[in-house]
């Protein structure tokens, strides 16, 4: 099985890659043209967004037992799920159309990059300046993110808990560090700097 060139697995795989980059370029575009409609107009209906969220129910408000097990009582713990916001203020809108923005933004870029990549992979010539600075792109805006989302849950969790009403949970946005991502974002870093020095070797 050839790994490079020419009908290889790197030939076959970037062909999804552009599809995917596509379909992305095309959501960005309407979603700037909704949002743009709904600057123009002041109707920000049509605006809503789902928040991945933490929820830390009430231990009195439930009660989970089996007498089969011999459990009393059994709390549920780190359950996450998705808040639907649908007719958002306009501000609150907007605050939510920008995290789409950032996140699908990340993803084009990244993906962008890796066509890039697979486009060198292909034509067998991997150890490419080119590749290099894309990899290292790749970490550096995975990185970004992390930071971005990060700074964007601790401005959410305060909104929602000063503005939130809720009976028997507690619901605060499920933004932070992954720490899986910033070790794969430093991996691929250190990658970039094998393809960099193949590239001048």
């Amino acid at each position: 099985m050839k790994i490079l060139g020419k009908r290889s697995v790197a030939w076959w795989l970037k062909w999804p890659i552009n599809l995917s980059w596509g379909l992305l370029g095309m959501i960005l575009t309407l979603l700037a043209l909704q949002t743009l409609y709904a600057l123009i107009t002041s109707d920000f209906s049509g605006i809503d967004s789902e928040l991945s969220v933490r929820i830390a129910l009430d231990p009195d408000s439930y009660r989970i037992s089996s007498s089969a097990l011999g459990i009393e009582a059994a709390e549920i713990k780190n359950a996450v799920g998705k808040l639907k916001i649908a007719d958002p203020s306009p501000g609150y809108a907007l605050v939510l159309r920008f995290w789409d923005f950032l996140t699908l933004g990340i993803a084009f870029v990244i993906v962008g990059c890796l066509r890039g990549v697979f486009v060198d992979l292909a034509s067998g010539r991997p150890f490419t300046p080119s590749s290099g600075r894309r990899l290292r792109t790749i970490g550096v805006v995975i990185l970004a993110g992390q930071f971005a989302g990060a700074a964007m849950g601790f401005t959410l969790g305060n909104r929602l808990e000063a503005g939130l009403a809720t009976e028997g949970l507690t619901v605060t946005p499920d933004f932070g560090f992954n720490l899986g991502a910033i070790f794969g974002a430093l991996v691929i870093l250190v990658i970039a700097e094998v393809f960099r020095l193949g590239a001048e070797l």
